[in-house]
């Protein structure tokens, strides 16, 4: 078996951009959630312009990245291995660029679809707001 893949115990933790930059960006991540969830932080009172737009495509990022990761890795001169950050950089940009079609293309228009064939969300929750008439 060729040794070249192999991860010694130690290794991925010496040098930080060797790690894949998941696993290197998962504890600043969290720190970034956890200080946000909190109501009288900074982070909670900071309007992010893309936040919005990111939460309006997420399940179709969600859908999406799987394809998008086997394309980059397809089609990228260099073995991921070699430029982490470089590939998780394609990566990001492939999954969202994939990510907006889908929801533009496909989620979007059948979500409208949906609106216009059926009765108000607000009807369904709370049928004592909203009368109907027979």
């Amino acid at each position: 078996m060729d040794g070249a893949h192999n991860l010694h115990i130690g290794d991925a933790d010496s040098d930080p951009l060797r790690v894949a930059p998941t696993r290197f960006l998962q504890r600043p991540s969290a720190m970034l959630v956890i200080a946000g969830a909190a109501p009288t932080s900074l982070l909670a009172r900071v309007t992010i312009p893309a936040a919005h737009w990111l939460a309006m495509i997420s399940y179709s990022l969600y859908l999406i990245h799987k394809a998008m990761f086997k394309l980059a890795e397809k089609y990228m001169p260099l073995p991921f291995a070699e430029r982490p950050l470089a590939i998780f950089a394609a990566y990001a940009s492939l999954t969202l660029l994939g990510g907006a079609a889908l929801h533009y293309l496909v989620e979007a228009p059948f979500l409208a679809i949906r609106d216009r064939r059926r009765p108000s969300v607000l009807w369904m929750a709370h049928p004592a707001v909203v009368t109907r008439s027979e």
